[in-house]
């Protein structure tokens, strides 16, 4: 393919992204786009949170327009979503700006008055089937593990048993699948890397007359967690650092200050004494997010914080002196979209730019991990597996609007008395401690053989987060920066990459 073809439709990209042209996309997303058009896609994609990960339906999308070689399907899959579903959202955008986009329209094959089609997979949705009614139609279609999962093995929830192959093989054939999060749901791309492994193989497609038949599927997980495939990882470059936007998102101010509890106090007062000390400081009205591991730990705190918010109020018309919303998995639709409304409200979510009245407090759970792109101003959390104290960092200060404060609370786990029960949220993962210097942590007993597995993750998990880059001010640094020169350390340094591959799931 000539280059002046493969690069017709180039100054569209801000229009697909829908970002202004001045200062343009990140040059990740460029250097990607450029890619795609040369049918080079990576096996996986590291961005940062912040970043636009998302954006990888635009990227393909306009990408596809000059190079048919590209999958006719983008198949995003998502492991779970609390609120509504912003891939969704993300995808109807796009559809709507290729029907007032007559060029790129034609160039996608698409007739006059037809749609890109767009369907979602999922428990709260119908499919509108809009994927299944032409194969040689581009779609997008966004849906969850169980949902693909279930097509792919001829196994589709509320399909009929006609119907399975049908699923199926639109979904193994001609289909980018997006994985996001992947290292969520290990299981899942493992089968989605033996299809497509498959699929290109013994069952691949036959050559007809120089092309592919059919065309084969391929796999790209997402990730902002600094998890790699063996160098076949897409990630920032220096370039990316001189975008005015990246740059500052890059470099966001995130000091993590680490406090150690007893085995046997409460966690859910520490963290409500935590938030209240953030709160009661002098300023304008802030937002704050505290990530608990467990849900009733999270219920416990959001109650708690209620009562503080009317505490000295009498009568029915209380005002509280500051919102509380709970944000756990597992709840209603109707719960869901409220959550939604009432995080835009005040200015958790990148379209929320709410002047806030009174601060706000999301109490969440992992369910405030993945899948919503929060924005809070400071945190307090307990201490669980690495990659996911990376995501609860990557929620806080985000566009680098100011100078964040996250404190994690650390406690050793308890002397078992019998195996505690996982909760239905999310998995159970003992709270862990921290202040100071790593062999601070050793408080909750000998190091050994003898030791109880729990403590050895507990010290693993806290020793991980103390190789973080020590601030002159006290504490750590969690910026976007700093976590990519850890990951960069890592990989001079075995044992510190060793140390990080002990402290993930």
């Amino acid at each position: 393919m000539a280059n002046g073809h493969q690069f017709a439709h180039q100054s569209l990209l801000p229009n697909a992204l829908g970002v202004a042209a001045d200062p343009g996309p990140f040059p990740w997303q460029q250097r990607l786009y450029e890619r795609f058009l040369r049918s080079e896609l990576p096996r996986s994609i590291d961005v940062p949170t912040g970043l636009g990960k998302t954006s990888v339906m635009a990227l393909w999308l306009l990408a596809r327009a000059d190079n048919p070689g590209l999958p006719r399907r983008l198949v995003y899959v998502v492991d779970r979503r609390a609120v509504v579903d912003q891939a969704t959202s993300e995808a109807e955008r796009l559809r709507d700006w290729v029907s007032s986009t007559p060029e790129i329209a034609r160039a996608l094959g698409l007739a006059s008055e037809t749609r890109l089609a767009v369907s979602t997979l999922r428990g709260q949705f119908v499919d509108n089937r809009e994927w299944l009614e032409d194969p040689a139609r581009p779609a997008i279609v966004v849906g969850t593990v169980d949902m693909i999962g279930s097509r792919l093995l001829f196994q589709g929830y509320g399909v009929s048993r006609r119907m399975r192959p049908y699923h199926a093989g639109l979904l193994a054939y001609d289909s980018l699948f997006v994985v996001d999060e992947a290292h969520l749901v290990p299981a899942f791309e493992r089968l989605l890397d033996e299809v497509t492994r498959e699929l290109t193989g013994t069952l691949g497609p036959v050559r007809s007359l120089g092309e592919q038949l059919p065309p084969t599927s391929r796999l790209v997980t997402l990730s902002a967690t600094g998890r790699t495939h063996q160098g076949e990882s897409f990630v920032l470059d220096a370039n990316d650092s001189e975008h005015p936007i990246a740059r500052r998102r890059i470099q966001a101010p995130k000091r993590v200050l680490l406090h150690d509890l007893p085995a046997d106090a409460k966690l859910s007062d520490a963290v409500v004494a935590k938030a209240r000390e953030l709160l009661d400081r002098e300023g304008p009205p802030r937002r704050l997010v505290l990530y608990l591991d467990r849900r009733r730990d999270a219920i416990a705190v959001a109650g708690e914080l209620r009562k503080l918010a009317v505490a000295g109020q009498t009568g029915k018309n209380k005002q509280p002196t500051f919102d509380v919303e709970l944000l756990v998995g597992a709840r209603r639709v109707w719960e869901r979209q409220r959550a939604q409304e009432w995080l835009a409200e005040h200015g958790f979510l990148p379209s929320g730019e709410a002047s806030l009245e009174r601060s706000a407090v999301l109490v969440a759970t992992s369910a405030g991990e993945v899948g919503v792109d929060l924005d809070a101003e400071h945190a307090v959390c307990d201490l669980v597996a690495w990659e996911r104290m990376v995501q609860r960092f990557g929620r806080v200060n985000r566009r680098g609007l100011g100078a964040a404060e996250i404190h994690v609370l650390a406690q050793p786990p308890a002397a078992k008395k019998g195996k505690a029960k996982a909760s239905a949220d999310e998995e159970e993962i003992p709270a862990e401690t921290g202040e100071g210097s790593p062999e601070d942590g050793a408080k909750g007993g000998a190091s050994g053989p003898e030791e109880d597995s729990d403590l050895r993750r507990f010290r693993v998990r806290r020793e991980a987060l103390s190789s973080l880059p020590r601030l002159p001010e006290g504490g750590f640094d969690g910026s976007v920066a700093a976590l990519r020169s850890l990951a960069n350390r890592a990989e001079r340094e075995p044992e510190l990459a060793e140390l990080l591959l002990r402290a993930t799931t």
